[in-house]
């Protein structure tokens, strides 16, 4: 992800994500041949895999916050909850091309459960076949849409630039201009709220009007505008009185933080307080996810003999996340990404407690308050990726994001220690309450996050 933002800039967006797609998909189908060579299935499937989904999954989010900015969240939500749709479909191909009579596993080490029968593991370089010719597909299918938005998008954008176009109302130094699209190609600049004030005919010089294009970062450029009198005074006036006013922001912006006008660059961004303030609550709330993820089923099992029961509980989960994760969206729209993080954050710590009060009292309690906190804990992923994109940078999205993931990253090196550690020192209680604390520290970080622009 964090190389992402340099091969856009490299390649350009719609390469970068054709590429990312490719290498992710190729990588599928080449593993059919790398099974009898760890090595080779590690580079393949785990490293050059990562690549092409870290590729995709960032630059795809940007496409989406630049197109849909004024419903960033629910956009997110949605494109978020289709990657639930393909791990169910993922995981019934695995059973239809592997497991097509669900034979049990037979061999037990360490409390995981492994397949002896070579007839079924014959098949599982077939089931790499089948899902990478399914993700070439799928990715080709996205840039083609993605190639067809653009094209929209740019077509739209022509015809804007095409009304912006002077029109001689008889005095060369004096064009007019449509209002509401001056003011869309002001409020985008600016990446703030303009100020209203009465309605009013807009006009522009020549010089502004020819400096339109370009990147109009002083936030003093200057609308010309003719306040309107009566209908008859306009008709009986030669001379359209002028005043000069200013196109500004809300007065509660502050783009020297990062709020409404910024773009930082990672360089810049990895230097203020608040990308460290999300770093810390993604390495925190990292933990949370990892306990549940990898844990519940280990967990569940101290008191649930029946393992389909817990299959069937992950499957479930995961199809939650198909609503539950547009209605996050939602709610970050409604009330913003800050108190979106914090709810996240606070719900995510109070259901990981009750995972280890349901599992001892009863377990059908366990199996729902797991559904409902894999909802509640994905919904971070959604959350920070719109927290990057309003306090940073859309520009360079797809690099901070990263940044902000490496977090992630550390803990996947770190929480497979500790976790052992926990379990030989103070059990396994104690692992999925320290999960609940983690998600008590996220909160009280996430409190700092700033409040405008959220």
């Amino acid at each position: 992800m964090v190389a992402s933002g340099l091969m856009e800039n490299w390649l350009g967006m719609r390469r970068t994500i054709f590429l990312g797609g490719m290498l992710s998909s190729l990588s599928l189908l080449f593993s059919c041949f790398a099974m009898c060579e760890p090595a080779a299935l590690v580079f393949l499937y785990g490293f050059v895999n990562g690549i092409g989904t870290g590729l995709l999954y960032s630059l795809c989010a940007k496409v989406i916050f630049q197109a849909i900015s004024s419903k960033k969240g629910l956009a997110s939500g949605v494109m978020s909850a289709f990657q639930s749709v393909g791990s169910l479909i993922n995981i019934g191909l695995a059973f239809a091309v592997v497991n097509p009579t669900n034979k049990e596993p037979d061999v037990i080490v360490n409390n995981t459960n492994f397949f002896s029968d070579k007839d079924l593991i014959n098949r599982v370089p077939y089931y790499f076949v089948a899902i990478g010719l399914l993700t070439i597909m799928s990715s080709l299918s996205g840039f083609l849409m993605v190639q067809y938005f653009s094209k929209d998008f740019n077509d739209r954008r022509i015809k804007n630039e095409e009304r912006l176009e002077l029109v001689d109302d008889g005095e060369p130094e004096k064009q007019k201009l449509v209002q509401e699209t001056a003011e869309d190609v002001a409020s985008s600049t600016l990446n703030g709220p303009l100020k209203q004030t009465a309605e009013t005919e807009v006009f522009a010089s020549d010089d502004h009007a020819s400096s339109r294009n370009n990147n109009m970062n002083d936030i003093d450029t200057c609308l010309y505008e003719s306040t309107t009198e009566t209908k008859g005074n306009m008709q009986n006036s030669s001379e359209v009185p002028n005043r000069t006013t200013c196109a500004t922001l809300a007065e509660n912006s502050e783009p020297d933080k990062g709020i409404y006008g910024s773009d930082l660059t990672p360089w810049e961004a990895v230097k203020t307080m608040r990308f460290w303030t999300l770093w810390f609550v993604s390495l925190f709330l990292a933990h949370t996810f990892y306990v549940l993820t990898n844990l519940f089923k280990q967990y569940g099992l101290l008191e649930i003999t029946n393992d389909q029961v817990l299959v069937v509980t992950g499957i479930l989960s995961t199809v939650t996340l198909i609503a539950t994760r547009p209605l996050a969206g939602i709610f970050s729209d409604r009330f913003g990404v800050k108190m979106t993080m914090v709810m996240t954050c606070a719900v995510s710590s109070v259901f990981m407690n009750f995972m280890v009060l349901t599992l001892r009292y009863s377990p059908a309690l366990y199996i729902i308050n797991t559904i409902i906190e894999f909802s509640c804990s994905s919904t971070y992923f959604i959350i920070s990726s719109l927290v990057v994109n309003e306090l940073f940078s859309t520009t360079h999205y797809p690099s901070l994001i990263g940044l902000v993931y490496t977090a992630r990253m550390i803990s996947s090196f770190v929480d497979p220690i500790l976790v052992d550690a926990i379990v030989a020192t103070f059990g396994w209680d104690w692992v999925f309450l320290s999960g609940s604390a983690a998600g008590v520290v996220s909160l009280i970080i996430s409190l700092a996050l700033p409040e405008t622009g959220m």
